[in-house]
């Protein structure tokens, strides 16, 4: 599954709002509250697993975050069967 460029979604409330779009396995649906520890926009996304996570934008935008770690929890658990 590749990650491309995001459709931005402008609207009057937010110019850059990332509602609606999908990051791998994420889809963005709302913001999120910022960080304590830095200053960067965050968004609530759903996993397609069905889980929920918190991810700041630079992750999404520069694919740092596909999935809320359920990808990796799964090539670990194929890798130990393999094994």
């Amino acid at each position: 599954m590749s990650i491309g460029r995001p459709l931005i979604i402008e609207d009057e409330q937010d110019p850059l709002s990332f509602v609606g779009c999908r990051f791998g396995r994420l889809l963005v649906t709302r913001a999120a509250a910022p960080s304590h520890d830095c200053n960067c926009p965050r968004w609530r996304a759903m996993c397609d697993c069905g889980i929920g996570c918190d991810v700041t934008e630079y992750g999404l935008v520069n694919g740092l975050r596909a999935s809320c770690g359920c990808q990796g929890q799964a090539k670990d658990r194929r890798a130990k069967v393999a094994a």
